[in-house]
């Protein structure tokens, strides 16, 4: 993994490899990933961790706005179940940066991105509906 979080001043804080890929969107105007990120105790929104869980958890859009290129080989289409209920895609297990590319990949596949650096936001309602919820 590149030291994202001295590359990307939105990352700094976070830590990625623990996180939790939720969703993945793509449109024309922007790629995003629906992540349950893992914050570290620097982070301003840091708390300590829910109890059963080992660190600090909050929900999060990570945002490529107006990117340049954009590919997409999908990896499972399946989800990871919890047991208690939740769905994921799992951690990102790989993020690279060069430049202007980002490599991202994980149980959702592999992207890559041409753009301007990300945006870490909080979630919309739309961005955080299930699936089911969106098609309707």
């Amino acid at each position: 993994m590149t030291e994202y979080w001295k590359i990307v001043p939105s990352l700094e804080h976070i830590y990625l490899e623990d996180s939790w890929v939720l969703k993945v969107m793509a449109t024309p105007g922007s790629v995003e990933f629906l992540t349950e990120f893992v914050l570290t105790e620097e982070h301003p929104d840091y708390h300590p961790p829910k109890s059963g869980e080992h660190y600090c958890y909050e929900t999060r859009l990570l945002t490529f706005s107006g990117w340049e290129d954009f590919s997409w080989t999908r990896g499972s289409d399946r989800p990871n179940a919890d047991p208690d209920g939740t769905v994921d895609y799992g951690n990102y297990d790989v993020f690279e940066i060069e430049g202007r590319q980002y490599s991202i990949v994980g149980g959702f596949g592999k992207i890559r991105i041409v753009a301007d650096p990300p945006r870490v936001l909080p979630p919309t309602p739309v961005n955080d509906a299930p699936e089911s919820a969106r098609r309707a």
